[in-house]
């Protein structure tokens, strides 16, 4: 379950004006399987800032339609199985075997990836914990929160989509491994 961390109020704070706000993302993260790595500040009304610990990676089910005879449609129509609003798709192909892709951690974007074809070994460090996901089915995906280091290993073939939270920012990239561990160390704290 998630939890509020810490409250910082500037001196323009107006009493109740994000109470709403934070008591919808509080309700939502009560529902997910959230487990206790710091992953972002959330600025609300511009005048509050609030902690949520958020989740290791864990696999997500797609509403999954067809039969064998016809074929499957995987979607996301019930949106509730991914933790977060969807800002941006990217689809990554024709990576050679051998290659490894990844390697970098998000300061703020959560991802869910996909192996529509093919397969995908998933390497994650939240900083606490390393888990190692397989993707080799297209109505599953992996949820990745931020802060979480990702090594990406395709089989030849592999077709993959990734859902963001955020839209593609350089800046949010941490692509030195001992960089993100000395920062996943301090928001351990």
């Amino acid at each position: 379950m998630a939890q509020v961390q810490g409250w910082r109020q500037h001196s323009q704070h107006r009493p109740g004006c994000c109470l709403a706000k934070v008591t919808q993302a509080w309700a939502s993260a009560k529902q997910a399987p959230f487990i206790g790595t710091l992953t972002e500040i959330v600025l609300i009304c511009g005048c509050t800032k609030f902690y949520l610990l958020s989740a290791t990676p864990y696999l997500i089910r797609f509403t999954e339609t067809g039969s064998p005879a016809i074929g499957f449609i995987a979607s996301t129509q019930l949106a509730q199985n991914i933790p977060f609003a969807i800002k941006r798709v990217f689809w990554t192909y024709g990576t050679p075997a051998g290659v490894l892709r990844g390697q970098h951690a998000n300061k703020a974007t959560e991802e869910v990836l996909v192996a529509v074809t093919g397969s995908i070994r998933v390497e994650t460090d939240n900083g606490k914990s390393k888990q190692t996901f397989e993707l080799n089915d297209p109505s599953e995906g992996l949820y990745l929160p931020a802060m979480c280091w990702t090594d990406l290993h395709f089989a030849s073939g592999t077709v993959a989509v990734c859902l963001t939270s955020t839209d593609f920012e350089e800046s949010d990239y941490i692509r030195d491994y001992a960089t993100f561990q000395r920062m996943a160390a301090h928001l351990a704290l």
